[in-house]
Order: C-alpha cells, then structure tokens, then sequence
C-alpha cells in the first residue's frame, strides 16, 4: 500500500493583533476628542452656570413676589398698614411696605437689602403688559398694582452672581434680576359669607362715587335731603323702603331664598350669603321686612358693637318691589347707624374699608377689594 504523506500547514506565530486600519481609527478617534474637549468643556461650563443663575433668579423671584405682596396689601386700608382712614390708594404706605420687605429674603444665602420699587395701575386684561406710572388716570380695566423688581449687580445685593466654570473662559460674572407686580381688583364673585342682605343701586352710586378715582364723593353742604353732612368727609345718606330721592333707596335682599320674616334675614345679617355669588346672578329683593330688623343693624353699626360696621352690598338697578334683580356688581358701605319706626333707614356712607371678601373674577371698583394677586 502507498505510504501516506503529511503536508505541514505553516503557521505565521508573528499575526499583528490589530490591521494599520485600526491604528489609524484610534489615532482618529483621540484625535477628534482633543478637537471636541474645549466644547465639551465649555458645556459642561454653562451648563454647570446656568444652573446656578436659575436658582439665584428663583430665589429674587420669590423675593420680588412676596414684596409686591406685602405692598400691595398696603394700597387700602388695613389696621397691619396704620393706613384705615386712607379712602384712596396709599401709594406711598404700599411703596414703602414693598421696599421694607425685600430685606425679608435672601439669594446665594446673603440677605437682600433693595429693590427698586414703584407704583401705578395694571390692566387686567394684559394689554398693555406693563405698569402704568403714576400719575396716571385709570381706564376701567385697569387697577392699582405695587411693582418690585430685585437686582443681583454690582453694588446692589451683594453684587453680580460669580461664574464658576465659565470663568475660565473669561466670563466671571452675570447680572441677574427679576420682577413681580402684585394688583388689587374688585370681586365679580363673592364667596359665601362675604355678602350683607341688603341691596343697594347703582344710581345711588352714580350719585355718591366718585368713578374716575374709585372713592367717595365728599360732601360739599352741611345738609343733604335732612342729613347732616360733616363738608370734606364722604356723603351720609340713607338707605330704605320709604326712600326714593334722588334714587331707590335701597331694600333688604335674601339672596337665592324668596323669604322676608325676620328670623330668616337676622341670619343673614350675622352670617351673610350661604352661598357663592356672582355679576349676573339673581337675587330676592323683600320689601316690607319688620322694623326688629333696623334695630339689629343699629346694634352692629358704627354706633354699635360694630360688627356690621363695613359691609358689602350687592348693587342692582331697582330695589323697590318684590323681585328678582341682577347682581351689576359688589360695592362697600360703612353702616353709621339705623332706624326703625315708620320711616325706616339704614345711615351710611360709600367707603373702601370693606374686608376682603375672599372673591375672584373682576368687578368694578365700588370701594370692594380682592387680597393681592400676582399680575406678572
């Protein structure tokens, strides 16, 4: 038999372990990072920055909102403000309230000490989306706004905010600021309890306010149809069944209940609307309520405990039958005193003292505020 024979197959011990194409692929590779490296750098500087800018911005945000808060606070009468005989618009109270809180915050854990601060009328429609300066005449959207805006700069609050990883591409330093504007409207809604079961109309406004500043008139006579009037203060005039000059003088409301007895409406007189409402909403008008009533409102008013001292009414355009009427709008009376016998009356004067009555929506400015809320 043939004798087999084997062929030897060689084997190359020396096979690199990569072709001169891979070299050439990693040599490509680090040398596109070298190239990428200063942007990677740069991004992860800003990226590092503007995290830091957003919660300085954040934190003079909340400090410019809670300062046009507490100025705007101080634009009507309130006892913290020292300010309940202003009927107008204290400016200058508001104003300075705002400016003392800014020092009630803090950005990068360093107290603030300014902001610029200024006032003037918002309008809530948002057009236009600025503050109107004083002085200035209100159109009928627009209301009385407090502005703060809070500034980290050089010399203002500790300076500009430090550039940490930005720095090493020359830029050290940013400013950064934020504004706020805080207004105060009159309610289109009133929240239960906000509302006393009385309804006066607006001709009586007409006739008493002044709608251009949104205050009182003030009395020019020392009389005005038998009233005594003190010239320089707000009209007193009265409100009632027997009273028609020079308009409706007024009459008891109960709301969305068709009821006049006595028990029904002294609830009301001491507790207020049970429900929420609203401009456009109908209410009873209830003529021919007992005198008892007059002499519970004597015992709340100003001559009183005052209790009932300051209250809101809604206005309406007749307040003479027995009737559903349309809410026009919410308006605030200081309640003096009242009357029973056969000519029964509620004494009163326009006024813009009235507590807050925890409303929403937009009315007009019949002396009835909302608390604060930001605008901007």
């Amino acid at each position: 038999m043939p004798a087999h024979t084997h062929t030897a197959v060689p084997h190359d011990t020396d096979t690199p372990c990569a072709t001169p194409a891979a070299h050439h692929q990693r040599g490509a590779v680090a040398v596109l990072v070298i190239m990428l490296l200063p942007i990677l750098l740069m991004v992860s500087a800003f990226a590092v920055d503007i995290a830091n800018l957003m919660l300085v911005k954040n934190e003079l945000q909340n400090a410019a909102d809670s300062a046009a808060q507490a100025g705007a606070q101080c634009l009507y009468p309130r006892t913290e403000c020292f300010n309940t005989l202003s009927a107008a618009p204290d400016w200058a109270t508001s104003q300075t309230r705002a400016s003392l809180a800014v020092a009630n915050n803090a950005a990068q854990g360093t107290a603030l000490s300014t902001g610029v601060v200024a006032s003037g009328y918002w309008n809530i429609t948002g057009t236009p989306h600025t503050l109107q300066l004083l002085p200035h005449t209100p159109g009928a959207n627009e209301a009385p706004a407090i502005q703060v805006t809070i500034s980290k700069q050089s010399g203002k609050n500790g300076g500009s905010v430090v550039l940490y990883l930005a720095g090493l591409l020359g830029l050290a330093t940013a400013d950064v600021s934020a504004t706020a504007v805080s207004v105060v409207t009159s309610p289109g809604v009133v929240g239960p309890g906000g509302l006393f079961p009385f309804a006066i109309t607006k001709c009586m406004y007409d006739q008493y306010w002044d709608s251009t500043t949104a205050t009182p008139k003030l009395a020019t006579t020392t009389t005005l149809l038998g009233v005594p009037q003190v010239i320089g203060q707000p009209w007193v005039f009265h409100l009632g069944a027997a009273i028609y000059t020079p308009c409706d003088g007024g009459e008891w409301t109960s709301f969305a209940l068709d009821d006049n007895n006595v028990p029904t409406i002294k609830d009301l007189i001491a507790n207020g609307n049970p429900t929420q409402l609203a401009k456009g909403d109908q209410t009873w008008i209830e003529p021919g309520s007992k005198t008892a009533l007059y002499g519970t409102v004597a015992a709340c008013s100003a001559a009183g405990d005052k209790s009932c001292e300051y209250v809101t009414m809604p206005v309406t355009t007749s307040a003479n039958s027995k009737g559903e009427q349309t809410i026009l709008d919410f308006g605030c009376l200081h309640i003096l005193n009242a009357a029973g016998g056969s000519g029964k009356y509620i004494a009163v004067q326009m006024d813009t003292t009235c507590p807050s009555p925890q409303g929403s929506g937009t009315g007009t400015n019949y002396g009835v505020h909302d608390n604060p809320r930001l605008a901007l």
